[in-house]
């Protein structure tokens, strides 16, 4: 019988360490910028959420007042049908008076 050796390889580790020397401040700067972008976008967020929430309250009160505008135009106009309704009636004294507009000197209207 043939014995077939099994080889195994294990995995080759290698660990290495390297470093910059930051001679120029290079990755001072770099650290530097990357923090300043990093809060400029933050506060463009924030500037974003601010402006937002100021638009959305600014239309739930514009919608406020043009419901409020809504209700009393239509108490309105059904106070005004109710007024021409009690004109209509008749023996309504308002009814039964001389005409004032476009009138001749005898009280009779042009019709």
């Amino acid at each position: 019988m043939k014995r077939i050796a099994a080889v195994l390889a294990a995995p080759l580790l290698s660990a290495g360490a390297s470093y910059d020397l930051d001679l120029f401040g290079k990755l001072k700067s770099a650290t530097a910028a990357a923090r300043a972008q990093l809060l400029a976008t933050q506060a463009a967020y924030d500037s974003v959420r601010w402006v937002l929430v100021s638009q959305v309250a600014t239309s739930y009160f514009q919608l406020r007042e043009l419901d409020a505008v809504l209700d009393l135009s239509q108490r309105a106009a059904k106070d005004r049908e109710q007024s021409l309704e009690l004109v209509k009636l008749p023996g309504s004294t308002t009814a039964n008076r001389p005409c004032k507009i476009n009138c001749r000197p005898n009280n009779r209207c042009i019709k």
